[in-house]
């Protein structure tokens, strides 16, 4: 799904998919930073475009993160309590494990 957006940020921004793939991940607070790779001179200038005279729209920014929401690693999940939620404590039917 999130391949598919790139395609469409593609087209509306006349942008590369790697560029729109790379550009969002630079716009993310939450990325420090983003190693990019390249076989060629050409696909290293390709994702050198992502970095600079060009931005995501907040709209465009906000598509692409629904379409590839943050999941709580392990062991966060099983703490939190992510998969867990419905389970019932056995002792205590009134009291929901978290």
């Amino acid at each position: 799904m999130l391949l598919g957006y790139t395609y469409y940020f593609q087209y509306l921004t006349d942008k590369t998919v790697p560029e729109v793939a790379i550009r969002w991940l630079i716009q993310k607070k939450v990325v420090s930073s983003v190693i990019i790779g390249c076989t060629s001179v050409k696909q290293l200038e390709e994702n050198m475009g992502a970095s600079a005279g060009w931005e995501l729209t907040t709209n465009q920014m906000k598509e692409l993160n629904e379409t590839h929401p943050v999941k709580k690693p392990y062991p966060y999940d099983f703490i939190w309590g992510v998969h867990n939620s419905t389970r019932m404590n056995r002792f205590n039917d009134s009291l929901t494990l978290l």
